[in-house]
Formats: structure tokens, C-alpha cells, sequence
């Protein structure tokens, strides 16, 4: 079961989605890819709008056999509401969301990890003072020097490009599917996350282990050390 209930993302980001769904999408290209190393097999699956065609594919790559299978997938009705709404969180540098008051709990459970970021009980209450509601200012986000990352595991490229009537978004990064989220990639992953807790989409991809209540949890709990003396 999930940790959190639905997300409502508030104020700003509702005006956001509005200025954003009165322009008409002239094409798009959503694409995820991956590989599991040391092995070299991937995959990756892509949604795309171009002269008016939609398409939806994934890829199988067997690196050791050299061997690529390509397959058509389902169209998604709701995919380019998901990319509308996408190119509206990657502009944000403020979210404000609801989440499950258990949650709370969890991190104060989380003892090994709190005493690493150095975080008192207290702290945790007070980041927390707004109930059921956090907003995560990425101008708050600070470098983490001691952060350990997986060598391997499978690292992830994710590629997010909108031609609208009057101007173009393109985003791209990169992360690792069995490592948490990188410090420096939170202002990436949090507009992907909360996107995908409204709808699922690189359905062939390990979205589901990946932007996951448990990773946010982490962000969080980075998000309270950075804050503690505000």
C-alpha cells in the first residue's frame, strides 16, 4: 500500500496547468531507456507525436547476443495529458503536495539515517507543522559530499521533449534505476514522480520500484536536514 493518498499539487501549479493546456501540442517525444550492467541487455520504450502520428514502442536489447526486438505497444489516451502536466512541474522551483500523516512516523522511525543528517525529533515536527501538507523549495536543496552511489545496477537515461503553438520544452537525465535519488537529481526526479502517482506510464520500464513513496521518503528526510536551522 502506498504511503501517500492523492497528490494535490496547489496554487501555483494549478494556474500553471491552465496556461499550459490552452496551447495546443504540436509534437512531442517521451522516452525512457536503461541498461543492466554488468550484462549489457537494456531496453527502452517510447511515446511520440511527430507530423501528426502517434506512436507508442519499446525496445529489447540483448547485449550479449546483439539482438534488438522492437514492439508496438497499446496507445495511452491519457499520455499527453501526463506530458502537459510534466512540462508544467519541470518549471516549477516550489511543489506543495498532501501526504499520508503515517508517513511522519516512518521517517521518525528512521533512526541509523536521522542520526546521520544529524535531524532531532523536534525538526522533523516543525518541517512537518503544515499537517498533511509539505512544499519542497529546490532552492533549499544543498551538495551532500558523502553520498555513496551504485556503480552498476541499471542506469537510466529519461528524455522529455513538448513543441507547443509558442514554445518548446526539452529535458533530459539521468539516474540509476537500483540506486535512491541522487541529491542533485531531485529538481528531476520530483516533477517525474509526482506526475506518475497520477497516472502510470513506461508501463515495460521499473517505474514502480523507482518513484516510490519509500524514495520520496529519503528526499524528504534530506529536505529536513537542509531546513533545520530556518
Amino acid at each position: 500500500m502506498h504511503l501517500f493518498k492523492k497528490i494535490f499539487l496547489t496554487g501555483f501549479f494549478i494556474i500553471a496547468i491552465q496556461i499550459v493546456f490552452a496551447q495546443t501540442i504540436v509534437s512531442y517525444e517521451l522516452s525512457l531507456s536503461c541498461m543492466y550492467l554488468p550484462g549489457g541487455d537494456g531496453r527502452n520504450e517510447i511515446y511520440s507525436l511527430i507530423n501528426n502520428e502517434r506512436s507508442h514502442k519499446a525496445e529489447e536489447i540483448q547485449g550479449e547476443k546483439f539482438k534488438n526486438t522492437s514492439k508496438k505497444l497499446v496507445s495511452d489516451a491519457h499520455i499527453e495529458n501526463t506530458i502537459l502536466q510534466m512540462d508544467s512541474l519541470f518549471g516549477l522551483t516550489v511543489f506543495t503536495f498532501r501526504i499520508n500523516p503515517a508517513l511522519i512516523d516512518t521517517i521518525k522511525a528512521e533512526n541509523a539515517r536521522n542520526r546521520y543528517y544529524k535531524i532531532p525529533e523536534a525538526d522533523i515536527d516543525r518541517f512537518f507543522s503544515r499537517g498533511d501538507t509539505v512544499r519542497l523549495d529546490l532552492k533549499d536543496i544543498k551538495p551532500d559530499s558523502l553520498e555513496m552511489t551504485v556503480i552498476d545496477g541499471c542506469p537510466y537515461f529519461f528524455k522529455f521533449e513538448a513543441d507547443r503553438s509558442k514554445d518548446t520544452t526539452i529535458r533530459s537525465f539521468q539516474g540509476n534505476f537500483f540506486d535512491q535519488v541522487q541529491t542533485d537529481n531531485i529538481k528531476n526526479w520530483l516533477p517525474v514522480y509526482l506526475a506518475y502517482r497520477q497516472h502510470t506510464f513506461f508501463t515495460t520500464m521499473p517505474m514502480k520500484e523507482y518513484f516510490t513513496d519509500e524514495n520520496l521518503k529519503y528526499v524528504l528526510i534530506r529536505f529536513i536536514e537542509w531546513t533545520n536551522n530556518e
